[in-house]
C-alpha cells in the first residue's frame, strides 16, 4: 500500500489571515436593460456589509452575466464605502477570480450590475462573505532587535489568504515565485503597493487595481524540505486595468545563482508580521533589511537579516 507524505515539520510558521464567513442575502434576480436607453444601466444594486469588519472579499454563489465579455457583456462593479476603491468585472474576470473578488477596505461595499441595451438578463446570488478579523502570530528575529525598515518595492507582492510573499522575475512572462508551503492556488490574490495596516494590526488592502488573481493552470510547486520549497505561478491581468504587474509597475528581479560566501551582504524584502515594540501597523506590511550572508550548502543558504511569518517566498538579494 502506498503511505501518504509525512507533513514537513521544518518549514516556517506562516501566519494566518484572520478572518470568518459572515452570512449575507443577496439575489438579484433575473435583471437586464430595459431598452429605454442607449447607454449601459445600473439594473441591479444593494450594498453588502460585515458588522466591524476591517476588510472584506466576496464570494459568489451563483453568478451570470449576459453579453460578450469583450464586447457588450454585463459587468460587476464593487465599490468600497471606506476608501471610494473599485473592481470592474465581466463574466472571464468572474471565472479567473473564481467567483471571488479583491479584498476590500471596510465593513461595506456596493455591488452593482451594469448592462447594455440587448444583452439579455443577468443574475448573481451571494449567501457570505468572508470578513476581516484582527489578530496575527507572533514574530521570530535574528538578533535582539526587529530592524526591518518599511519599503515600497513593486518587484514583491503580498500573498493572500496564506500570507507569503511573492517576487516577479526575468521569465518571458515576468512570473512570480514563492515557497511551496505557501501552496498558492486558483483564487489567491497578491497585492501590490499594500498600505499601513490598522492600528490593531488588521490587514489593509491596495485598491483593486493593485490586486492580481492566481492563474489556476500556471501554478507549480515543490514542498519537501529546506532547500527544496518553491512555488512558480502567473496570475490573469487585472480586471479594472488589463494589465500585468509587469505592464503596470515594470519593475521585476533578474534570477541569478548564489554566489559563493565571501564577506557580501544580503537583503530580503517580505511582508512579515510584527509584534511590540514595533507598530502594529507594520503586520505585514512590505520591510526590508540587510545583514551578513554567511553560508551556502548546496541549495540552502544562511544570513543574518530579519524575517518572521508572512516573509516565506521572500527573495534573497544582493
Amino acid at each position: 500500500l502506498s503511505q501518504l507524505p509525512r507533513p514537513r515539520t521544518d518549514a516556517p510558521p506562516m501566519p494566518t489571515l484572520a478572518s470568518e464567513d459572515v452570512p449575507v442575502s443577496v439575489d438579484s434576480g433575473w435583471v437586464g436593460h430595459d431598452g429605454t436607453t442607449e447607454g449601459a444601466q445600473v439594473v441591479f444594486a444593494t450594498l453588502v456589509r460585515a458588522e466591524d469588519a476591517p476588510w472584506v472579499r466576496l464570494k459568489f454563489a451563483q453568478v451570470t452575466l449576459s453579453g460578450d465579455p469583450a464586447a457588450d457583456g454585463t459587468i460587476v462593479r464593487i465599490t468600497s464605502m471606506l476608501d471610494g476603491a473599485v473592481q470592474t468585472m465581466n463574466a472571464e474576470h468572474v471565472a479567473q477570480w473564481r467567483n471571488t473578488s479583491a479584498y476590500f477596505n471596510g465593513q461595506t461595499v456596493t455591488v452593482e450590475l451594469i448592462a447594455r441595451p440587448g444583452t439579455g438578463k443577468s443574475r448573481i446570488v451571494m449567501d457570505s462573505v468572508t470578513a476581516g478579523l484582527g489578530s496575527f502570530n507572533d514574530r521570530s528575529i535574528c538578533g535582539a532587535n526587529d530592524d526591518r525598515a518599511l519599503v515600497t518595492d513593486n518587484k514583491s507582492a503580498r500573498h493572500l489568504p496564506e500570507g507569503c510573499t511573492a517576487w516577479s522575475f526575468n521569465d518571458t512572462n515576468s512570473m512570480f515565485l514563492s515557497a511551496g508551503h505557501c501552496s498558492p492556488s486558483a483564487g489567491d490574490v497578491i497585492q501590490f503597493n499594500v498600505p499601513l495596516s490598522a492600528a490593531n494590526g488588521a490587514l489593509t488592502n491596495p485598491a483593486p487595481q493593485d490586486q492580481y488573481v492566481v492563474e489556476a493552470t500556471s501554478v507549480q510547486l515543490v514542498n519537501n524540505v529546506i532547500g527544496d520549497d518553491w512555488s512558480y505561478y502567473g496570475v490573469s491581468p487585472n480586471s479594472t486595468t488589463g494589465l500585468t504587474p509587469f505592464q503596470a509597475y515594470g519593475v521585476r528581479y533578474t534570477l541569478g545563482t548564489p554566489p559563493a560566501v565571501a564577506g557580501q551582504t544580503i537583503r530580503v524584502t517580505g511582508f512579515g508580521t510584527t509584534t511590540a515594540p514595533v507598530s502594529d501597523t507594520w503586520n505585514q506590511v512590505e520591510k526590508t533589511h540587510t545583514g551578513a550572508y554567511v553560508q551556502r550548502t548546496g541549495t540552502t543558504l544562511k544570513y543574518t537579516v530579519d524575517t518572521t511569518g508572512g516573509n516565506s517566498g521572500s527573495p534573497t538579494a544582493k
